[in-house]
């Protein structure tokens, strides 16, 4: 099959993609558990969405703040800021939190439009250690992530 003009390029970014979904893969394979993870919620999302689409947001998420360390510094900031009863935060936390918002905002945003079946749907970031049941929660559409 010859494909031509944007076709062709449509199927050189799906390569593409699939390989920085490989090579996120690679990186954190059983070898390494990540200590978070991105999970989607909703009507209509497909193997690939919960695949390809939540991994493709863990590395923008890991771009866009600077590795796992920082991700979750960012994230806990941004948690601890939400609580009720917060009254107190140093500038490098409320830097943290304003950074986790403006990147799990974009990285969501851009997420979203990878979807099979763009709809209502809810991008939830998960800490996975122990003592933190924290999450993080972003509606397609809306304008604030949630806790």
């Amino acid at each position: 099959m010859v494909r031509t003009g944007a076709r062709q390029a449509h199927g050189e970014d799906d390569a593409r993609g699939a390989q920085e979904a490989q090579a996120f893969a690679r990186r954190h394979s059983a070898s390494f558990i990540s200590p978070y993870a991105v999970r989607l919620e909703g009507d209509g999302i497909t193997l690939r969405d919960r695949m390809q689409v939540s991994q493709a947001m863990l590395v923008m998420l890991e771009q866009g703040l600077g590795g796992p360390d920082h991700v979750i510094a960012c994230f806990r900031a941004w948690q601890k800021q939400r609580e009720s009863g917060f009254d107190w935060m140093n500038k490098i936390e409320r830097d943290n939190a304003r950074t986790w918002q403006q990147a799990f905002d974009h990285s969501a945003g851009v997420a979203a439009g990878m979807l099979s079946r763009p709809g209502a749907v809810r991008f939830i970031f998960e800490l996975r250690i122990a003592q933190d049941a924290m999450t993080s929660l972003w509606r397609v559409g809306g304008d604030t992530a949630q806790g």
